[in-house]
């Protein structure tokens, strides 16, 4: 889900052809160092906190952004807080891009919240997309290319008859002025796994555990090592 007035973009519940799509306004400048603070690693497993990191570094696999894991918050980019939910639930959210620089040092800019039975193939998904909501990466469905025609009446229902967090969570499109895109990639990191019943077209969306191969490609396309040739 998102909040496009706030700057904070999350995930949907983890649920079970060529694009990513960035916000070139609120991208890192290439080849950036991102400082990046667990603000309560006490609390949870280091196996947590190692899944976490490790989604961190497959981004940093494909992008030219280098991520380093720092002991000072006040200097910090990015401050992660873990967070508990019930079940097998996993939840997060993200600050976008370099929105994070606004936020104060005691304020976290990602988190993702993660149940007692939650399985950790399911976490890697949401921590590798908030991640991406890091970089400055929006959601798939909010791209320009975005090929879904959406049930408003079905998709309204859902959200409770709140057309704001409709409007917000699903209809949003990004103006194709501000972002770098291709086409539409229905497996994307960056996509929500959408029920039939929200769509007039019906598009199967498949987000793993993992980024897909454009998400690798187009990664770094937005943030190219030296010598790449565009």
């Amino acid at each position: 889900m998102s909040n496009q007035e706030n700057n904070t973009i999350s995930s949907d519940q983890h649920g079970g052809c060529l694009d990513l799509c960035i916000d070139s306004t609120v991208s890192w400048p290439n080849g950036h160092e991102l400082k990046v603070f667990f603000m309560n690693p006490s609390e949870y497993s280091q196996e947590l906190i190692t899944i976490v990191k490790l989604a961190a570094k497959t981004w940093e696999t494909y992008a030219n952004i280098k991520i380093i894991f720092v002991n000072d918050q006040e200097s910090s980019d990015i401050r992660i807080s873990l967070q508990s939910t019930q079940g097998d639930g996993v939840r997060g959210w993200s600050v976008l891009g370099r929105h994070c620089e606004s936020r104060r040092y005691d304020e976290p800019t990602m988190s993702v919240s993660v149940g007692r039975l939650a399985h950790r193939k399911a976490i890697r998904s949401v921590a590798l997309h908030e991640w991406g909501h890091s970089l400055g990466i929006i959601h798939e469905h909010s791209s320009p290319a975005c090929q879904i025609v959406w049930d408003r009446d079905v998709v309204i229902s859902h959200c409770g008859g709140n057309l704001h967090k409709a409007n917000t969570n699903y209809f949003f499109r990004a103006e194709e002025n501000k972002t770098r895109y291709s086409p539409f990639d229905p497996e994307s990191i960056m996509i929500y796994n959408i029920k039939q019943i929200f769509m007039k077209n019906y598009i199967e969306t498949r987000r793993g555990e993992d980024l897909s191969d454009t998400d690798k490609q187009w990664a770094g396309i937005f943030y190219p090592f030296p010598g790449t040739i565009q």
